[in-house]
């Protein structure tokens, strides 16, 4: 996944405590332009520092959210790559297409 991208969402499931952080969350089936991507945690409430570190997380353009908790830069709170998947454009599904009829 990269800046610029167009993702769809594929799972807007939050466990309760995760959503009060957010002021704004991805719902199933829209589609996303991601505004950054990061280095995150996979844990929302980690028991020790950097527990969970190295997941992929994005910043979606129109969604912004206030800072997270745990971060010690302040980083905006975002979401797990994996509750995305790319867009696949028209032209990559003729392109797909086209190379099957021939």
């Amino acid at each position: 996944m990269m800046t610029g991208q167009k993702v769809v969402c594929i799972d807007d499931q939050f466990p309760g405590p995760v959503k009060k952080l957010y002021t704004a969350l991805p719902i199933k089936g829209r589609t996303y332009v991601i505004r950054n991507v990061y280095s995150a945690r996979s844990i929302a409430f980690p028991s020790q520092p950097g527990m969970g570190d190295g997941e992929l997380g994005v910043l979606l353009v129109g969604l912004n959210n206030p800072p997270d908790p745990k971060s010690k830069y302040g980083q905006e709170l975002g979401f797990k790559a994996d509750r995305f998947r790319p867009l696949e454009e028209i032209k990559d599904q003729v392109a797909k297409y086209d190379e099957t009829t021939v």
